[in-house]
């Protein structure tokens, strides 16, 4: 003879759930039924992060293109890339680069650590 799983007050669970979590749906009960760990972790997560499952609001690229132009003057694609994804490095990178000029010819040890005394470096300005 085998034993019948006991039946699971399913309205008690989803009080249970309600007073931990705020608003549940059957959906949520019947995970947490079946995976309470899980459920738990996934609703702690979702509450300190948010719904990481919603779609980020489109980007309009001309508008960003249009703000950077009237901020910084010429840009391009890759301008508008860089500061969609890193708006702080972007604008510390251009207000660098309008203070001291291009310096991305410079070889990376005399970028980073300068020159040591007596000692020079070459560097390519244009081709001819």
């Amino acid at each position: 003879v085998t034993q019948l799983p006991t039946p699971i007050d399913f309205e008690a669970v989803k009080d249970k759930l309600k007073e931990k979590f705020g608003v549940v749906n059957d959906d949520d009960v019947q995970s947490y039924v079946m995976y309470p760990k899980v459920f738990e972790e996934y609703k702690l997560f979702k509450r300190e992060y948010g719904d990481v499952t919603q779609l980020p609001t489109p980007i309009d690229f001309e508008a960003v293109k249009d703000k950077l132009k009237e901020k910084f003057g010429v840009v391009n694609d890759d301008d508008v890339q860089s500061y969609v994804m890193y708006p702080k490095v972007f604008e510390e990178y251009k207000l660098f680069k309008r203070e001291y000029g291009d310096v991305t010819q410079l070889p990376t040890p005399v970028y980073f650590c300068g020159l040591k005394d007596n000692s020079e470096t070459s560097v390519d300005i244009q081709k001819g």
